[in-house]
């Protein structure tokens, strides 16, 4: 039987470094707009995304790459706001959208 670990061992230290930090960015970036475009047109049999924003980093890179994969015109924005969500939120997530070819839809289902 395995002994339990000791308090203070991570079991994850040993698969993280800062080594997970050195990618190249535009080559990831294409990667996951690679996959968007597949999984959207040929799994999901779709032509386009609806991408939840709440003004929070997060979304954003979500909404850019979406944008970037499949054109801006077929990417559609909903603000969600989350629970400790501030009303300057909803200005950056209007921002965000500002590259879409739809208005912001709102949504407080919460």
């Amino acid at each position: 039987m395995k002994a339990p670990p000791r308090p203070g061992d991570d079991p994850t230290a040993a698969r993280f470094s800062r080594a997970v930090l050195d990618i190249d960015p535009p080559a990831v970036a294409a990667r996951i707009q690679t996959w968007l475009r597949t999984a959207i047109a040929r799994d999901l049999h779709k032509r386009g995304a609806v991408v939840a924003v709440s003004g929070g980093v997060d979304s954003a890179v979500c909404a850019a790459l979406a944008r970037r994969s499949l054109g801006a015109e077929r990417v559609h924005t909903l603000f969600l706001p989350g629970q400790n969500s501030t009303p300057g939120s909803a200005v950056r997530a209007r921002w965000i959208s500002a590259g879409s070819t739809t208005a912001l839809a709102h949504s407080s289902a919460m």
